[in-house]
């Protein structure tokens, strides 16, 4: 098998697992003020802090599936799989999975076209076991409504750790205080995530 075909296999498997973990997300309204507390998954072999408010709910294919009670469809997924790699580098760079997540994202039937923007995207090393992480959040222009879609991504000992999160604008453009705390929400879940050895 070629190198290229073997690059584009992983690719493609790396983007399927993040949309995979979209498939719990949808309109999503948060309270003004959230507490965070932490979540340790030892078997698993990851934490992170979530609002203390919500609960965990088991799911098909969720590995852990945290659920506000007050609104039916808010939710922050994290799926846990082992892979063949070692490193994200071999998925491919930041730039290059963001690229192909946003073409992947133009794609849907749902998705208006030209209806894809990265807004960031970034690598960061954990503090506690060096591990690598990719961040990304994307606005999507969609029949259902806008939407704003966070991943945060990372490979130790094989295993690939995916954090999922979306949230659809409650205004036009996503600057409304509601959308801003969202968005600080998120990236304080995102933040937090990481293995524990």
């Amino acid at each position: 098998m070629s190198t290229s075909k073997t690059t584009t296999r992983r690719e493609h498997f790396f983007v399927e697992f993040l949309f995979f973990g979209m498939i719990w997300n949808r309109r999503i309204v948060f309270a003004d003020e959230m507490t965070l507390t932490e979540y340790v998954d030892e078997t698993n072999n990851f934490h992170l802090s979530y609002p203390r408010e919500w609960v965990l709910e088991k799911k098909a294919g969720a590995t852990a599936l945290f659920k506000n009670p007050s609104v039916k469809y808010a939710s922050i997924g994290v799926t846990v799989t082992p892979v063949r790699i070692d490193s994200l580098k071999e998925f491919g760079s930041l730039e290059d999975i963001g690229a192909k997540l946003v073409e992947a994202e133009s794609k849907k039937q749902t998705t208006v076209p030209g209806g894809t923007f990265m807004e960031r995207q970034s690598e960061r090393e954990s503090v506690d076991t060096k591990t690598t992480f990719y961040e990304y959040e994307y606005r999507l222009i969609t029949t259902h409504g806008n939407k704003r879609v966070y991943n945060y991504v990372g490979v130790r000992d094989r295993t690939l750790f995916i954090v999922n999160a979306q949230a659809y604008e409650i205004e036009e453009g996503g600057e409304s205080e509601a959308d801003e705390k969202t968005r600080a929400l998120y990236r304080e879940v995102g933040r937090s995530f990481d293995v524990l050895k």
